[in-house]
C-alpha cells in the first residue's frame, strides 16, 4: 500500500470541461503520474453532474440510440426499429438531427439527415472528432487521419456498449500560457 499511496501523491490533474454531441456537460480529469502499474498509469475519469453512465455515449436523444450488429453501427428508435441500418464502421449523433458517418468508400466522414440520406457531399471531411476537449486531441491510432478517427470513434462506441473496459485516450496539446 505504501508504494500505491506514494504514487497517488504525485498525481497532477488537468481538468477540462467537455460537452457531448447532445449537449451534456461532462467534467474530465486526466491525471498525470509516474507510477508504473497499469491501474495507476491509466487514471482517466469521466464524471457528470449526476454521475456518468457510459451508455449515454450511444444516446442520440429523441429516443434514438446507436447500436451495432456484426461490427457495423446504425441507429434505432425507442421501439427497436432501425432508422439507419448498421452499415457504418463508425457513426455519431450530432445536433440538429444530423448524423455523422464514416463513409469508407469516400474515406471521409459525411453528414446524413436523420433518415440516413446523405447531405451536401462538399461538407464531408477526412477527420472527425465526436468529442472536442480543450487542449487535447484524440490519440493517434493510425497514421492516416481518416482511419485514426474511425478507430478512435469505434473504441468510444465499443466503450459505450460495454464491449471495452476503457474509453479511447486523448493526448495533450501544448498550450502557451502567459
Amino acid at each position: 500500500m505504501g508504494a500505491r499511496t506514494n504514487a497517488a501523491l504525485v498525481i497532477a490533474s488537468l481538468i477540462v470541461f467537455v460537452t457531448s454531441s447532445v449537449g451534456d456537460i461532462i467534467l474530465a480529469a486526466e491525471p498525470q503520474t509516474s507510477a508504473s502499474t497499469a491501474d495507476e498509469q491509466w487514471l482517466f475519469f469521466i464524471v457528470g453532474s449526476r454521475g456518468f453512465d457510459r451508455r449515454k455515449i450511444l444516446n442520440c436523444g429523441d429516443d434514438r440510440t446507436l447500436f451495432d450488429r456484426d461490427g457495423m453501427w446504425g441507429i434505432r428508435d425507442a421501439d427497436g426499429h432501425e432508422i439507419i441500418a448498421p452499415r457504418y464502421r463508425a457513426l455519431d449523433c450530432f445536433k440538429s438531427d444530423t448524423i455523422v458517418a464514416a463513409i469508407d468508400e469516400r474515406r471521409q466522414w459525411c453528414a446524413l439527415a436523420a433518415d440516413g440520406t446523405p447531405r451536401d457531399p462538399s461538407s464531408c471531411s477526412s477527420y472527425y472528432s465526436p468529442v472536442n476537449w480543450t487542449h487535447t486531441r484524440q490519440q493517434e491510432l493510425d497514421k492516416d487521419p481518416y482511419e485514426s478517427s474511425v478507430l478512435w470513434a469505434r473504441a468510444r462506441l465499443e466503450f459505450g456498449a460495454g464491449k471495452r473496459d476503457r474509453p479511447p485516450q486523448f493526448e495533450s496539446i501544448n498550450v502557451n500560457t502567459f
